[in-house]
């Protein structure tokens, strides 16, 4: 019988070719299925001509590659267009002999690239975008929806919806160390640069803002800023609180708003100002450089035994303390307060004007005037060494028109009165007072 004739009547078993027989597909012998006892391979006579197709598109069915066990294989899915790796890995390459992996998107030129030469994972295009659907916080380094055991490189912005956690002694590094902020026990230090800020920095702790260190400029300057205020409760450059709603203090220490000590042991001829402030005007605007208001609001008791809208005191604190002598210069001495008024040569003053080195004005009237127990325009005390006179005058030029001055409103009022004392008085010299335009005169006369 016949080959054909035998494989004719065997069709219905299984067929069997030997190894290395070749089963041959096509009019010109065009692709071979090959078994060689290891592999069994299909390849056509032709290099890249032909492939190999499971289903058309329409009519199309599952593929499955089994791995070891029943439960590890690979699935192509036509009903899911999904290929599954089911409990079993895919790699691509081998270590040290890398491939290049794309993964495209639906936009031009949008791909992830595996790149074997660079060993980079790369979102390329501008679309891309790395989402993670995952909402663990991170406590550590080593948690979170992302996190990794190498450094994290961004050429772009970063921006956190929540928290950003930084390690104890971590470092905020700005351009390669020019600005750096370092974090410590409590504290953060800011070095290389300066810190600027056009919004309002808090303090809520028990120090608020500490400054420490050796400072060669200032530690805080406003020199850049500009000053644009609105009304009596606009802006400043340090505030604390508002005239209708000022900060409270209920306790009993000496606690204050600013409270400032500085201790200097340098020599010279120079002299340090605790506070010193410079206003300058060029408009009608008026100028004030220091201003005090202490108002006393309603008492449930008999109220505070000390009201005093400023208070200035010089010390020789110790034993050994001492006062140098002028030294020819005019203006040196201890004072408690030096008041001062000038103007340079070419400035004028308007004829209606009125200037004074110090203005005393005393307003307190009404129910609480009759009953007070002592008013002054000025109270003096003195104790200890006697001084020289309740005020001493000295004069490098022009002196004083008149030693008192009073006006037509006080010409009739206390304590001039215009008649009842008869005094005959030689001629000796006299101190000058003027009453409502009258020259008159205080005699001295000789003890």
């Amino acid at each position: 019988m016949a080959t054909t004739e035998k494989w004719a009547k065997l069709f219905k078993s299984r067929h069997q070719y030997m190894d290395s027989i070749p089963v041959q597909f096509g009019d010109a012998k065009d692709a071979a299925l090959t078994w060689d006892g290891t592999n069994l391979t299909l390849k056509p006579v032709t290099d890249d001509t032909g492939a190999f197709v499971i289903g058309d598109g329409t009519t199309d069915m599952d593929f499955k590659v089994f791995m070891n066990t029943s439960a590890k294989y690979v699935l192509f899915d036509q009903s899911t267009s999904l290929v599954s790796f089911i409990a079993t890995a895919l790699t691509l390459g081998a270590d040290t002999a890398g491939t290049d992996f794309k993964l495209f998107g639906t936009t031009t030129g949008n791909y992830l690239l595996w790149d074997a030469s660079e060993d980079d994972l790369t979102l390329v295009g501008t679309a891309t975008q790395l989402a993670i659907a995952g909402t663990t916080d991170s406590t550590s380094a080593t948690t979170g929806s992302i996190h990794t055991a190498g450094g994290l490189g961004v050429a772009k912005d970063i921006y956190a919806g929540n928290d950003i956690l930084i390690a104890t002694g971590g470092v905020i590094n700005f351009n390669a160390g020019d600005v750096t902020i370092t974090h410590s026990s409590n504290d953060l230090a800011v070095a290389g640069g300066t810190l600027t800020t056009a919004g309002v920095i808090v303090g809520t702790v028990a120090t608020g803002i500490d400054f420490t260190g050796t400072y060669t400029g200032n530690a805080i300057d406003f020199s850049s800023s500009t000053h644009v205020p609105t009304g009596s409760n606009g802006p400043c450059l340090i505030r604390a609180g508002t005239y209708g709603t000022p900060i409270t203090n209920s306790s009993e220490d000496q606690s204050g708003l600013i409270r400032l000590y500085m201790e200097t042991s340098a020599d010279g001829a120079s002299y340090d100002r605790g506070v010193f402030v410079c206003l300058k005007g060029t408009g009608i605007k008026g100028l004030f450089p220091v201003a005090g208001l202490a108002e006393v609001l309603a008492q449930s008791g008999n109220g505070p035994t000390k009201v005093q809208a400023a208070q200035f005191i010089c010390d020789l604190h110790t034993t050994d303390a001492k006062l140098a002598g002028l030294g020819g210069d005019a203006t040196a001495g201890m004072y408690g307060v030096w008041a001062k008024i000038t103007a340079i040569d070419g400035a004028t003053c308007s004829g209606t004007a009125r200037a004074a080195p110090i203005w005393v004005d005393n307003q307190l009237y009404g129910a609480n005037a009759a009953a007070i127990g002592e008013e002054y325009g000025i109270f003096a005390t003195t104790g200890g060494s006697q001084p020289k006179a309740f005020i001493g005058f000295e004069t490098t030029s022009s002196g004083w028109d008149q030693l008192f001055y009073f006006d037509e409103t006080m010409a009739a009022a206390e304590p001039f009165v215009s008649t009842g004392c008869n005094v005959t008085v030689a001629n000796v010299p006299y101190l000058k007072v003027l009453v409502n335009a009258t020259q008159y005169g205080i005699p001295l006369i000789a003890i």
